[in-house]
């Protein structure tokens, strides 16, 4: 039985097998790649805060409009798990 597969013919499906095994490792790279971009957060990220309150920096602050003494304060904060906030600088 003489077989009807030509050199030129195996060495095309080689070549064939080839380029579509590129095109796909590249496919997966590439989906790869782009959701890991997606999923990094460009520069310093920002707090996710509470509703009302106030992101500075990586830190949530709320200002509160009752006038309490320091215990009575930092129980409130407390109740939030939170902490009554002292500022470093003019900014915050």
């Amino acid at each position: 039985m003489v077989s009807t597969v030509t050199p030129f013919k195996l060495n095309c499906c080689y070549v064939v097998n080839m380029g579509l095994t590129a095109a796909l490792i590249t496919l997966v790279v590439l989906s790869v790649r782009k959701e890991k971009l997606v999923t990094e957060c460009p520069g310093p990220c920002s707090p996710t805060c509470p509703k009302d309150w106030i992101g500075f920096g990586s830190q949530c602050f709320h200002f509160s409009e009752h006038t309490n003494n320091w215990a009575s304060s930092q129980n409130f904060c407390m109740a939030l798990a939170a902490h009554l906030a002292l500022f470093d600088s003019l900014e915050e």
